[in-house]
């Protein structure tokens, strides 16, 4: 059992641990420019299929986003080991490319998944889509947390994001400046990925923090009074929610259909209108108390949930 990622994932370890798989991360690293880029990714991508090859997997599981050259690999292997079978764990970025609003498979995705034995999606909504015949629904698991955040804490609103095209910098930049001057509103993510246009409109109300370690992230969202995390594209759930769940924090999200039905309680669901986020945020700032409650019912639930679906999928594995 193989676990072949893009990179050194908290998903990636969580899904070796629970189907007791080698963990591997992928070598391609594409540099900027022109012929060194193409030789770096060919010279990568040979190094993850010589190592595939190699180790002679009875299953490889391959984290599938924007890119098709991982999933490639892995059916390559299994042209040559037929007896392999090659599971792609779907991110949202696999049926819904970057900057457009179509929904669904590119043609050569579509030929990659169709040879595939099964597909993981990361939520319920991506079923209805119909992927694959064979698909399994695992919701990225709850992180463990030394929560220290209590009924008191900071003046600090987060915005979790990656600054990414999906994320709506411009009504988090007007929040910012709607909301009482009393809090203190950062924004988590590589900034500089954000269009020159787009940081020339950024207030002084906001701050960015950079890319931050593991240990300051974490120590940023546990201290913070309430995190929002935001996002204009469907069937995506977001990962900040999971983070709010594992410090108790209360959070701010996007009513979009996977959160709604996963988030059911203990978060703040709004439209992605500058108004509606003001309320949602003071709202949570409100009946924080009663917020972090019901965060923890959920996260026990969420917990259960991810064991019935681990299960399900090794029952599929050793059947198959």
């Amino acid at each position: 059992m193989l676990i072949y990622y893009g990179l050194n994932t908290r998903r990636g370890k969580d899904l070796s641990d629970q189907i007791k798989g080698k963990y591997y991360y992928t070598t391609i690293n594409l540099r900027s420019g022109g012929i060194s880029k193409v030789f770096d990714y060919i010279i990568s991508s040979l190094r993850d299929f010589i190592f595939l090859l190699k180790w002679k997997p009875r299953v490889i599981i391959v984290e599938f986003a924007q890119s098709n050259i991982m999933l490639i690999i892995a059916h390559l292997v299994k042209f040559i080991l037929p007896n392999t079978k090659v599971i792609p764990d779907c991110h949202t970025a696999s049926y819904i490319q970057e900057g457009e609003n179509i929904i669904g498979l590119t043609k050569t995705k579509k030929k990659l998944v169709d040879k595939s034995n099964a597909v993981i999606l990361h939520n319920e909504e991506t079923v209805e889509l119909n992927l694959h015949k064979n698909q399994f629904v695992i919701e990225s698991k709850v992180p463990k947390r030394n929560n220290k955040n209590q009924n008191s804490a900071g003046k600090n609103i987060t915005f979790i994001t990656s600054c990414n095209p999906d994320e709506p910098f411009e009504l988090i930049f007007d929040v910012s400046k709607l909301m009482n001057n009393e809090y203190k509103f950062l924004f988590t993510g590589n900034y500089k990925k954000l269009s020159k246009e787009l940081l020339a409109k950024k207030p002084k109300s906001i701050t960015g923090t950079g890319y931050l370690s593991e240990s300051d992230y974490n120590n940023l969202i546990n201290e913070s009074l309430v995190l929002v995390v935001l996002t204009e594209r469907d069937y995506t759930l977001l990962y900040g929610g999971r983070e709010a769940l594992a410090y108790n924090v209360p959070v701010v999200l996007s009513n979009n259909n996977s959160n709604y039905s996963f988030f059911y309680k203990g978060t703040v669901l709004v439209e992605n209108d500058v108004n509606e986020i003001v309320k949602g945020i003071n709202y949570a700032i409100k009946y924080r108390t009663k917020l972090k409650n019901e965060l923890k019912e959920l996260n026990s639930e969420k917990m259960i949930l991810w064991d019935n679906r681990i299960n399900k999928f090794n029952q599929y594995l050793f059947d198959s």
